[in-house]
């Protein structure tokens, strides 16, 4: 499914950003950056589960409903973060529209498959 691959970029361009420590210096290391890594991360786990769940009733459903509704909470959370970083000077203004694109494209996705 494509929102595995474009979540796959996500994960990949979020951790070259926030891996580079002139960007995002250690100090903000467990403020910041660490909370963004694990979010991409996340976001690829809950689409994984609920792609793993296999509709054979109502609660199946939901079930995977959760796991798809917490892939989009996650996101609000990266994109405020992103945002964050853009106004603290810790990225450009295309790094934040390329990294912002990212992840209303798996929005997009989720909301589609969902």
């Amino acid at each position: 499914m494509t929102v595995f691959t474009r979540c796959k970029d996500l994960i990949a361009y979020s951790l070259q950003i926030t891996n580079n420590t002139n960007r995002f210096p250690k100090k903000i290391r467990f403020t910041i950056t660490n909370r963004l890594q694990d979010m991409v991360l996340k976001m690829y786990e809950n689409l994984l589960m609920a792609n793993e769940i296999f509709p054979i009733d109502q609660e199946d459903i939901r079930e995977r409903k959760r796991y798809q509704r917490k892939t989009l909470a996650i996101s609000k959370q990266v994109l405020f973060l992103v945002e964050l970083s853009l106004e603290q000077g810790r990225i450009e203004p295309n790094s934040a529209s390329y990294w912002s694109g990212l992840v209303e494209e798996i929005q997009k996705l989720t909301a589609k498959w969902m």
